[in-house]
């Protein structure tokens, strides 16, 4: 499959931004391994003909068609959310109660969570790819098919297109974005497939287990570190539906995680232009008496 071809929109589509006045029940949609390569330079010279009334936007922000909030994720999250008693933490409780803590763990200790996201959303977005584009033989594989990749892609959309409603500074978020993109970019380069892409996440996989976890931490780019965690998980795993099961809650659990903020004017304006889901889980767990989420994805 070709990458440049994968989720293409129109010309109409790709020059004039989305008006929407009310929330749809769709969510934004993002791909790091299908964007990187993309240089929004059409975009960019509206920008400069318009004198930046149109925003320009930065190197790899390919923005996906919005997906429709299935009630097999929002149930996911609602689900997640019961089961946390109001405890939210980052993901650690999804390896835990899966006895995954001890091997995965390491991907749930980033400094920033903007890190820990678009690491997450690598490996999904591998599993994804690697298990083919058919539907599985078994419902409720499907469903959690569905529920990981689309919470996945939805929280790689906020870091790429709408930083302020993540829990880092969005200054932090966006640098750390643009890196990742750079460091797809040399990573893969001459990788025009989706095959091509997976085989060289393989080949990073298998360099970055002669690594030391210390080094991991401190000088792996988000793509080896994600390369690395995909190729763990996927030994831990016995089965596609226990694969699935364990993304499916890591990420239900893990958009909760992120839900809590101080910043209400971004939910505002958000609410103007539309709507966000996540506006959505921050009321949800304001409304709980959730205003913080704890240091170091412990429960509160």
């Amino acid at each position: 499959m070709n990458l440049d071809h994968n989720s293409t929109l129109s010309w109409k589509e790709y020059i004039v931004p989305p008006k929407m006045n009310y929330w749809e029940d769709n969510l934004g949609e993002y791909v790091l391994l299908e964007g990187f390569n993309h240089r929004p330079w059409v975009w960019n010279l509206l920008s400069w003909l318009t004198l930046c009334l149109v925003e320009p936007r930065r190197q790899g922000q390919k923005r996906g068609r919005t997906k429709h909030l299935t009630r097999e994720v929002s149930g996911a999250v609602l689900l997640s959310f019961k089961s946390s008693s109001g405890r939210l933490t980052n993901g650690i409780s999804t390896l835990r109660r899966h006895g995954l803590s001890s091997r995965l763990g390491w991907a749930c200790t980033f400094p920033n969570l903007t890190d820990q996201i678009l690491v997450w959303h690598v490996v999904t977005t591998r599993c994804d790819w690697a298990s083919g584009r058919g539907r599985s033989r078994r419902d409720d594989d499907h469903q959690n098919r569905l529920v990981a990749r689309r919470l996945s892609n939805y929280c790689a959309y906020l870091v790429a297109f709408v930083p302020e409603m993540l829990p880092d500074p969005s200054y932090i978020a966006q640098q750390i974005f643009d890196t990742t993109v750079q460091q797809a970019r040399d990573h893969f380069d001459g990788c025009r497939t989706t095959s091509s892409v997976l085989a060289r996440l393989q080949e990073i996989q298998d360099k970055e287990r002669c690594g030391a976890a210390s080094e991991r931490q401190a000088s792996s780019t988000i793509i080896e570190k994600a390369a690395l965690l995909g190729g763990q998980l996927r030994m831990a795993m016995d089965n596609e539906e226990r694969l699935w099961q364990v993304l499916a809650e890591f990420w239900a659990e893990f958009i909760l995680f992120l839900a809590p903020s101080d910043n209400v004017d971004i939910h505002v304006e958000m609410l103007g232009a539309g709507g966000e889901y996540m506006t959505h889980l921050w009321a949800l767990v304001y409304n709980a008496g959730i205003l913080t989420r704890p240091d170091g994805g412990a429960s509160v």
